[in-house]
């Protein structure tokens, strides 16, 4: 019977009658842990795509700067929410849960992006951003909606919803089915009850 226990640093082998035997891990080449976990999540969202589901760009807000702004705001595959805020806001304070929630339900079709005015105000000064909380709605660098103040969660949700036609149909996904022929203008001509294929006699 040969027993092996796989380890951080290596693998010892067990055979046998007593014998115990230690490779190392680095030595044999052996693919770290790590590296294992991730190639097994990078697997599962291959599969997941291929399967028709759109990607989740991601589950949660983003505290954001100018570089990961211009990372996102072009982008067609996904809405991105701004969300131009301070810390002393009482009413960024109120909606922050919402955009939260949000971003865990519709992370596939919208990424959050959360906007500190008072660390980015270059930032916020090229938006126009003159009250707060200021929630702008984007595709592809363009503004679809622009909100001014608190609203419920709902209320961000359905613009969500309702923008979510613009972006592309997910890779992998199935196309249409084409719509029912209609039998306007058509007809359909019943087969011989006793057809067969060629080189088939029908049994009478």
């Amino acid at each position: 019977m040969i027993v092996a226990i796989i380890g951080v640093a290596g693998m010892v082998v067990v055979a046998g009658a007593g014998a115990l035997v230690y490779f190392n891990r680095d030595k044999l080449g052996l693919p770290e842990l790590g590296s294992l976990k991730d190639g097994i999540e990078k697997g599962l969202e291959e599969a997941s795509e291929d399967a028709g589901e759109r990607p989740r760009v991601a589950s949660a807000p983003i505290k954001t700067d100018e570089r990961i702004y211009n990372k996102y705001v072009g982008r067609d595959d996904v809405l991105v929410m701004v969300d131009y805020y301070a810390d002393w806001c009482g009413p960024c304070r109120m909606i922050a849960p919402h955009l939260s929630t949000l971003a865990a339900r519709h992370g596939d079709k919208v990424v959050v992006l959360k906007v500190n005015v008072d660390h980015q105000r270059a930032l916020a000064g090229r938006a126009g951003v003159r009250g707060i909380p200021d929630v702008r709605l984007l595709h592809a660098g363009r503004s679809l909606e622009h909100i001014v103040g608190g609203r419920p969660y709902e209320h961000y949700e359905a613009l969500v919803l309702k923008h979510a036609s613009k972006l592309p149909a997910p890779s992998g996904s199935n196309p249409a089915r084409p719509a029912a022929a209609s039998n306007d203008g058509g007809s359909i001509t019943p087969m011989k009850q006793d057809w067969a294929p060629p080189g088939v006699t029908p049994v009478k």
